[in-house]
């Protein structure tokens, strides 16, 4: 439900204009209308990206000023203006953003960030290898390995949702997540005692 929701509604007020498809976009939209032309909400997200990675501002602000006390400012600069560098420097930045991280990596920082929610508020945080099943199976990731979900899925599975839940659920036993969860469960246990005991 929660990956659902911000699937849905999440859009990153700095950062609005970021897409798969970002930085070709921008580069078409550069090499069509020229730098003066670009809305000024890409020309903000790609500073917000270069300053995020680089800590440089990549183009000039004053692009994308309309005041015409500042359209000699504009023309002076515009001819400084290299847009081959600045194309490549987009194209290595995207990079960064549209790198997929592999499945593994995102099971792992669901698990920790689980961890974390059930040793705070145990009541409403499920931990358990069924709840972190169904929240990855709701996330949209790509599967683990896409060749064993199609055989599982043709061999002895009457969808792909339960060929993949299947598949993720054997890789968190495999990598020994339920008995983490139990230490993590005995330990909030402990704890519990613990708190109980120092306010007798």
């Amino acid at each position: 439900m929660e990956f659902e929701k911000y699937n849905k509604k999440y859009i990153d007020k700095r950062f609005k204009c970021f897409n798969d498809k970002f930085a070709d976009e921008f580069i078409d939209n550069l090499n069509k209308n020229g730098i003066t032309n670009i809305d000024s909400n890409v020309i903000h997200s790609i500073n917000y990206m270069s300053e995020f990675l680089c800590s440089e501002c990549l183009i000039n602000p004053i692009f994308v000023n309309n005041n015409p006390k500042m359209f000699t400012l504009k023309e002076l600069l515009l001819k400084d203006f290299d847009s081959k560098k600045t194309i490549k420097k987009v194209k290595k930045m995207a990079k960064y953003f549209n790198s997929p991280i592999p499945t593994e990596i995102l099971l792992k920082a669901l698990v920790n960030v689980r961890k974390i929610q059930y040793y705070k508020y145990p009541q409403k945080y499920l931990f358990d290898i069924d709840t972190l099943c169904e929240i990855a199976n709701k996330s949209k990731w790509d599967p683990l390995d896409i060749f064993e979900l199609f055989f599982s899925y043709f061999k002895s599975y009457s969808n792909y949702n339960t060929a993949l839940k299947s598949q993720i659920k054997n890789y968190l036993e495999n990598n020994n997540i339920e008995k983490e969860i139990e230490l993590v469960k005995l330990t909030k246990t402990l704890r519990n005692i613990y708190d109980k005991k120092n306010t007798e």
